[in-house]
């Protein structure tokens, strides 16, 4: 969906752009749309690549994490309910009623479905998101 925005904003601004260059109009007016037709293009650009492409809305999804534990090599796969706000993963429920949250680790980005990151302790964590708002069985 936000990448068929990111495409319409694109077109949009081109055609724009084509039409005001086609107009039969005097030099002094070419060169004043020109420079428009350039910061159009130029905002347009920015302004595209600041439109997130966050795919999961916010709630609660079940996701299949990886952990490692570099210290003692530990490793080991769970099938957890895990918490998305804003296209960040912001929390990992265990099956213990414990979790794992921001105060642990630096929230990252899971737009796509995926993430990896590392905790306060050291832990390395690989998350992929699996199904939206469902409880794992």
């Amino acid at each position: 969906m936000i990448i068929l925005l990111k495409l319409l904003i694109g077109l949009t601004i081109t055609l724009i752009v084509i039409w005001l260059t086609i107009l039969d109009i005097s030099e002094s007016k070419r060169k004043l749309i020109n420079l428009f037709s350039y910061v159009l293009i130029f905002g347009g650009l920015i302004g595209i690549g600041f439109i997130p492409d966050n795919d999961y809305e916010d709630g609660t999804y079940c996701a299949e994490i990886h952990y490692y534990n570099p210290e003692t090599e530990t490793e080991s796969k769970y099938f957890l309910p895990v918490f998305v706000k804003g296209g960040k993963l912001v929390k990992l429920q265990w099956s213990s009623d414990g979790w794992l949250d921001e105060s642990h680790f630096k929230a990252p980005n899971i737009s796509d479905g995926t993430a990896t990151f590392t905790s306060d302790r050291g832990y390395e964590y690989e998350v992929e998101l699996l199904n939206s708002k469902s409880k794992c069985n």
